[in-house]
């Protein structure tokens, strides 16, 4: 449980202590909510408060044997995307799992932060409804992608009971435009939290 007022320490899981900590969170919030267990993403990066797992938040970037797992998923007119479609300089944004809103912001913040310092521009994202409005309410601007058409073929084994299950889409943002929203976001809301990506 979180503690009100208490700092946030968000930081990437280098080392199989904080790893093994974080996909334990996440599999645990994944299960209640999604009756998924997922698969542990490029970088995880996890929320501590009080020495408690509270939080995750994942980015995918692209590497040579894979590529961008939302761009194998998903077909669509590159010329009709809201945003350049630039793989190098894409990162997606996935695993997020928070106790509270509080946290969701900052691991959304960490997140970005990260994959600007990984020197991406863009972001994308596969979300429900739910997470499109998490993302409005900390007012970082949502462009979903005209026409995105998934292949259900593609789709591993254990992710299919969460498309089942939910409406899902693909968007893309800036990420120099949400972190500028977010930094106001966790100001405004007297939100500490601090991060560490080594």
């Amino acid at each position: 449980m979180t503690i009100p007022g208490s700092r946030i320490s968000i930081r990437r899981a280098g080392n199989p202590e904080d790893l093994s900590c974080g996909l334990a969170f996440l599999t645990d919030q994944y299960r209640k909510a999604f009756d998924v267990s997922p698969s542990p993403p490029d970088h995880l990066l996890v929320a501590w408060q009080d020495g408690v797992v509270v939080g995750t938040i994942g980015v995918n970037v692209r590497k040579a044997e894979g590529g961008l797992r939302l761009a194998r998923l998903y077909r669509f007119e590159r010329a009709s995307a809201p945003l350049p479609v630039e793989f190098d300089r894409t990162a997606e944004i996935a695993k997020w799992a928070a106790e509270t809103g509080g946290i969701s912001c900052a691991l959304l913040s960490a997140a970005i932060r990260f994959s600007i310092l990984l020197g991406k521009e863009h972001g994308w994202c596969e979300h429900n409804p739910g997470v499109g409005r998490i993302f409005r309410r900390f007012g970082v601007m949502l462009f979903p992608v005209p026409g995105a058409k998934r292949d259900d073929a593609l789709v591993e084994t254990y992710h299919r009971p969460y498309y089942e299950r939910n409406q899902v889409g693909l968007s893309m943002f800036s990420l120099r435009d949400a972190r500028e929203v977010l930094d106001e976001y966790l100001r405004t809301h007297g939100i500490d939290a601090d991060y560490s990506f080594a």
